[in-house]
């Protein structure tokens, strides 16, 4: 068990020892994407799917790792189970920030830009998406004019309550 831990710390420094290293390139943020890609809907709609992926399935599934290998110096028996079901998770959080990287992204942007052109999966979630919001759009508009009515009803209903108390004052 202690040589499970000492080789997870040594795995863990050396990564980020040889990470400091090397510089890397700047990316673009997610409004600069916006800014210098986002012409139309379905761009904007491509950035967003690649930034959800990348930052919230990525990495909320590469942080259960760390957090059981913390467990495992408290109460060894339990980390080390924890540290055998996380990893499969954080594997798959690797191959998920791997497979919307920004480089990835980039060039996604940049075919569908010039081509008009986008993969199969990606034109399923970006057509879901635009239904959703569709749907949701939709919804709102039923909301104001259920509003309107409301407001509209309520005004007519306080112009016939003043014309009656008007009408039962003695003169």
């Amino acid at each position: 068990m202690k040589h499970l831990i000492l080789f997870t710390f040594i795995i863990l420094f050396s990564v980020n020892c040889f990470s400091r290293q090397k510089i890397k390139k700047q990316h673009l943020t997610y409004l600069e994407y916006i800014n210098k890609y986002g012409n139309d809907k379905t761009s904007i709609t491509i950035i967003n799917i690649f930034f959800d992926k990348r930052d919230n399935c990525g990495i909320g599934k590469m942080s259960f790792l760390p957090l059981s290998a913390s467990i495992t110096i408290v109460a060894p028996p339990i980390g080390a189970g924890l540290m055998v079901v996380s990893s499969p998770l954080f594997i798959s959080g690797l191959i998920t920030r791997n497979k919307y990287s920004h480089k990835k992204l980039l060039k996604t942007l940049q075919d569908y830009q010039s081509n008009q052109v986008l993969s199969n999966q990606l034109k399923k979630k970006v057509r879901k998406i635009h239904r959703i919001e569709e749907e949701i759009h939709q919804m709102e508009l039923q909301h104001a004019k259920f509003d309107s009515l409301k407001k509209l009803k309520k005004n007519t209903n306080e112009r016939n309550r003043n014309k009656d108390i008007l009408g039962y004052v003695p003169k």
